[in-house]
């Protein structure tokens, strides 16, 4: 019996599927869609892409409008294909047949129904848990020309390095109240952000739940992508996006407050004995959590990342 989340999956309707047994020896952590071992000292791709060949042993179908579960009838033969418990071969390929689905898989069991030898007129019920679970998938996709990504498996990362000015040049509007170039400081900050405009994320790696994303300075920038992070600089827990903006509602502007990070990078221009970190890192809070991402308009677009700032400019009060 497999279970599945069915908020986390997508489809539409009834989803038919198969179960196989997988003939060759393969690693739980490092087998992908090509490779069955990929370890420091062995390394074999599978004979068919795809974890294959395997043993066909059932089909069924899944109607999540009825059940969260879907069962496949085994016979005992299909059973004894996974006596031998040293076997490293020994495994289970679950496939979905219906085209355009994502499903993802919450739990999988065995319930066996068995006759002991040593008495034969007693049936038992056993029930046996999968130990590990693999996900395989092809292909793999490559960085955008343009935008970006944040999130998915294994998790995408976008770094930022804020030159942030120390006066403004403009809008003329700014100019003309209060003429240029105004020296910021760090009082002057009432709040601050990053504004981003989402896009629709490819179909099989749409969120169909929260995305929650944080942003975290970057302590190590010549040492990127090793670099080590720092604290989070929009909040404890970051920020929660509903994942339509990423789906049919995308193209929309979504903000991540930075306001005392900002007020930082403005005093640090001032005071150098103020280490604030010039480069931050848009990630997922939890890595890798799963396959879905969340997609971005890039800096060379028109409608890319912007800071966003909420200043007020005061004289100073005399008293007399």
């Amino acid at each position: 019996m497999a279970k599945f989340d069915t908020v986390a999956s997508v489809r539409d309707g009834p989803v038919d599927m198969a179960v196989g047994a997988i003939e060759n020896p393969w690693h739980y952590r490092s087998a992908g869609w090509r490779v069955a071992v990929d370890t420091v000292a062995d390394y074999r791709p599978w004979p068919e892409e795809g974890a294959g060949p395997v043993i066909p042993l059932a089909v069924s179908t899944w109607d999540p409008i009825d059940t969260d579960s879907v069962v496949f009838e085994l016979d005992s033969a299909a059973v004894a294909i996974w006596n031998d418990t040293a076997s490293a071969a020994r495994g289970l390929r679950l496939d979905a047949l219906t085209e355009g689905v994502r499903l993802q898989a919450s739990g999988l069991r065995l319930f066996l129904t068995t006759r002991p030898s040593s008495n034969p007129d007693t049936l038992l019920d056993l029930l046996v848990q999968a130990r590990y679970r693999t996900f395989v998938y092809e292909p793999v996709l490559e960085a955008p020309e343009s935008g970006f990504r944040v999130g998915g498996v294994p998790a995408w990362r976008t770094v930022f390095d804020m030159d942030f000015p120390a006066a403004l040049e403009g809008p003329p509007e700014l100019c003309e109240k209060l003429g240029c170039p105004l020296v910021l400081e760090p009082q002057m900050v009432n709040a601050a952000s990053l504004s981003l405009k989402t896009t629709q994320a490819p179909g099989a790696f749409r969120p169909s739940e929260d995305l929650r994303l944080e942003l975290r300075e970057v302590l190590e920038p010549d040492r990127l992508p090793k670099s080590p992070l720092g604290q989070s600089v929009a909040g404890l827990f970051g920020v929660n996006f509903p994942p339509e903006v990423f789906g049919d509602s995308a193209g929309v502007r979504v903000e991540i407050p930075i306001g005392p990070y900002v007020s930082d990078l403005i005093a640090a221009k001032t005071n150098p004995e103020l280490e604030v970190a010039s480069s931050i890192a848009l990630l997922s809070a939890f890595e890798p959590l799963s396959l879905p991402f969340g997609t971005f308009e890039g800096p060379g677009a028109g409608d890319g990342p912007k800071i966003r700032l909420v200043l007020t400019v005061g004289k100073g009060v005399q008293i007399r």
